[in-house]
Order: structure tokens, then C-alpha cells, then sequence
């Protein structure tokens, strides 16, 4: 009993510590916060592509097999109809995901599906990435975690057949895991006690922004490869400026790296 008392005091120390050296909230951590809540749109982005992926498009049966109806009611799904053999009405796209692959009638789940697949791939990530952050560091989580979602990003703007997005975009989602959890464990070790529960609240305000910016991604892009590549591009913009986030001094003091833990901490000191 005794020595776990002395283990939380000397715990508690440290902390202490870190806070009275480079202050409770200061220019430093502001930078951190803005670098970190970067990550959010990365994984916002990846989490809601799918509202301009899948929009609904008006679809015709063009070719029956056998008696063809008098009147052929647009999306209508009939049963002689030859199968795949469907007149798209323009959309949001020259060519929707819905459209390439035809995902209408009795495919009509496998587009809701791709969405439910990363949704997956998130639940997995987060577990994995979270482990990989206490393992190796808050910040070579986020980097990584940000490098893998571009990558799958990019794979699965070229995919040539559904499955091979779905395996895509399940993998996205497990990077974006990272993106999504990360971020925020290291602004709350970053600032001080006082500010946690505002910083926590302010990083997940870039969320609706994200969220947003997709009609610009979705009203430009001429067809739904390009809608992904665009955001696949933004994205590794941002990646590249998740290099400049620090490691988090709370972390490399709990794995005994008191030494690199200080040279942050001056860092810290002269913002």
C-alpha cells in the first residue's frame, strides 16, 4: 500500500512538473491543438464521402427480356429486365459509384455496405492505433495512421471492381481510426488540467468545417474518382503537416525518456 502511495506521488510529480515548466495553455499548445485538430478533417472526410457517393440517381430499364411494359416507369426495378442493362439520368457526377457498379435493384445494399465496411474498419483502428500510440508514441500514431489513410485513399480512387473498394475502404477506415482518437489524448496531455475540458471540446469543432468543405469536393469533381482524389490530395497536405507535431512530454516521461521529454519541454518554454 505504501509503495503504490509513493508510485502516485511520484506520478503526480511529474505532471506537476511538466505543467509548472511550460504552463498550463500557451502559444506552444495552441500550436499543438491546431495541428492536431487537423486530423479531424481527414477522418471526418472519410466518414461522410459516402453522402456524395451514393446519392440517389434516377435509373431506367432499357432492355427486357421477353414482354416489354407499355410504360416504363423510372426507377422501377422490373423483373424481365435485362440485368445491368439500366439508362442513368444525369447526376451529381457524368458517372456516379452507383452507376459504375451498377448498385440498383437487388444490389442496392452493397452501397450502403461500403459505408458499414469502414464504419468497421474504424471500430477495429481505433482499438489498434490506440494501442500503437501507448506503444510508440502519440505522435508517429497520428503521422502513420495519417500516411495509411492516403494510401488506401488513393488505392481506392482507382479500384476496378467493388470489392476491391470495399477491401479499400475497409482499410481506410481502420487508418482513419487513428486519425479520429489520437489527436485528442495528446492535446489533453499537452495542456494543463485547467483547459482539458475546452481543448477537448474545441478539437472535434473542425468536424462540421469538414463536413462542409465535402459539396465543394463533390460540386467540382466530374466524376466520383475524381470526387475521392480530390480529397485524397487535401489530405495529404494535411499529412504532411502532422510532421511538425510534437511528441507528447507526458508520454515519454511515462516510458523514462526524461531526457527528450525536456528538450520539448524547452521548446515548449521559448513559444
Amino acid at each position: 500500500m505504501e509503495i503504490e502511495k509513493t508510485a502516485k506521488k511520484d506520478e503526480e510529480s511529474d505532471i506537476d512538473y511538466i505543467e509548472k515548466t511550460i504552463g498550463a495553455f500557451g502559444w506552444w499548445q495552441a500550436k499543438v491543438c491546431i495541428l492536431a485538430s487537423l486530423t479531424r478533417f481527414l477522418a471526418m472526410w472519410n466518414m461522410l464521402n459516402i453522402m456524395f457517393l451514393t446519392y440517389d440517381n434516377s435509373f431506367t430499364c432499357i432492355r427486357f427480356n421477353g414482354t416489354q411494359p407499355v410504360t416504363v416507369t423510372p426507377t422501377t426495378c422490373y423483373e424481365n429486365c435485362i440485368k445491368y442493362d439500366f439508362e442513368f439520368e444525369e447526376g451529381l457526377f457524368l458517372k456516379g459509384f452507383v452507376e459504375e457498379f451498377g448498385l440498383i435493384c437487388d444490389r442496392a445494399w452493397m452501397a450502403s455496405f461500403a459505408q458499414t465496411i469502414l464504419m468497421f474498419g474504424l471500430l477495429f483502428g481505433v482499438s489498434l492505433f490506440g494501442w500503437i500510440s501507448d506503444r510508440f508514441g502519440r505522435s508517429k500514431a497520428i503521422f502513420y495512421s495519417a500516411f495509411l489513410v492516403v494510401v488506401f485513399m488513393l488505392g481506392s480512387c482507382f479500384a476496378p471492381d467493388y470489392w476491391t473498394f470495399c477491401g479499400l475502404r475497409f482499410l481506410t477506415g481502420i487508418a482513419t481510426g487513428g486519425q479520429m482518437i489520437v489527436a485528442v489524448v495528446l492535446v489533453l496531455e499537452v495542456v494543463g488540467a485547467k483547459y482539458r475540458e475546452v481543448t477537448g471540446a474545441c478539437i472535434s469543432l473542425p468536424d462540421g468545417i469538414a463536413e462542409a468543405t465535402l459539396v465543394v469536393f463533390a460540386h467540382f469533381a466530374p466524376t466520383w474518382r475524381v470526387y475521392l482524389l480530390s480529397i485524397c490530395t487535401v489530405s495529404a497536405l494535411l499529412m504532411i503537416l502532422q510532421i511538425f507535431l510534437p511528441e507528447s512530454p507526458r508520454w515519454l516521461m511515462s516510458r523514462g525518456q526524461g531526457e527528450k521529454a525536456r528538450t520539448i519541454m524547452m521548446k515548449a518554454v521559448v513559444w
